[in-house]
């Protein structure tokens, strides 16, 4: 199999898909390998269909080989069906749109973009897939779900080949201008209109270390498996020492008083914040909730 499937040959022309045909069907198909233009001058969208349009190459091949005897194929109804789906996708047009044929030993320049290179929501998909049938739960499932659709929404949906170390490092910088709870408390608001925003509650520590350990765990499963090299979050996210402060804790006795007045249970009481404390119609009560990160308890207002 050859290590590209993306050809670029000059600034201002079409990116084109590139096949290499495996060397069983290349008598039946009478070509070593050929190209189809995508139609697409615009190189994130052209690594994008043409991944696609590899995997639909690779099912093909096999159904080629696997119906021999019923499936008579040439190369132009091969390249027929991926017009067809690439007629499917709304792509960026540009001048040069022509098929081109490539000739047995071609030697045209290709794009450093790998067989094996992946783009962010696949490889999201193959973990989820990976760690479902290991049997995780849950509620592990959708933290990672969770964690990989952030991922995605500050970097777009790239190839994993093209994230560099200085990606790990702006990674953590931005989960640390982030507001908690954002999807409650903003939906709809982009991540940089999120970053811009003044006087909000920032995502604890101990949410951006989870969020940065379970993108970490997936990229330490693509190295295991072969999809890509290395991973640039490990390492990156350096805990921030605390300064212990002596603080004054209730006694026993007015942890007591305050349970029997307001009914709360201890563990509702020791989550509250001073924000927490608000006076309605000239009436003091207490607003339990679960509006920060260090919060379980349901909304519930005494």
């Amino acid at each position: 199999m050859s290590s590209t499937y993306l050809v670029h040959r000059q600034v201002g022309s079409s990116y084109l898909f590139r096949s290499v045909i495996p060397l069983d069907l290349q008598p039946q198909l009478g070509r070593r390998q050929f190209q189809l233009s995508l139609r697409c001058g615009i190189l994130k969208q052209a690594k994008s269909l043409s991944l696609h349009l590899h995997h639909l190459t690779q099912h093909l091949y096999g159904q080629i080989r696997h119906n021999s005897d019923q499936l008579k194929i040439t190369i132009d109804q091969l390249k027929q069906i991926l017009k067809s789906e690439l007629a499917k996708f709304d792509v960026s047009p540009i001048v040069d749109q022509l098929d081109v044929d490539s000739a047995e030993d071609s030697n045209q320049s290709t794009a450093n973009t790998s067989a094996d290179s992946i783009i962010l929501s696949e490889l999201s998909e193959l973990f989820l897939k990976s760690r479902i049938n290991r049997g995780f739960g849950a509620k592990t499932i959708k933290d990672y779900q969770d964690s990989n659709k952030l991922l995605l929404e500050v970097f777009g949906d790239i190839p994993i080949d093209s994230l560099e170390h200085q990606h790990g490092r702006d990674y953590i910088d931005i989960l640390r201008q982030l507001p908690s709870n954002r999807t409650k408390k903003y939906p709809g608001k982009s991540i940089k209109k999120l970053v811009q925003m003044k006087n909000a509650d920032l995502m604890s520590q101990r949410t951006i270390t989870k969020h940065v350990e379970r993108v970490s765990a997936v990229f330490n499963w693509a190295i295991k498996q072969g999809y890509t090299s290395q991973n640039v979050f490990r390492g990156k996210l350096e805990l921030i020492r605390k300064t212990e402060v002596a603080e004054k804790h209730f006694t026993t006795q007015e942890m007591d008083l305050i349970s029997a007045y307001s009914g709360a249970r201890l563990n509702e009481i020791c989550q509250l914040n001073v924000s927490d404390t608000q006076k309605h119609d000239g009436i003091w009560a207490l607003n339990l909730n679960a509006d920060s990160d260090d919060k379980t308890i349901p909304s519930i207002t005494l």
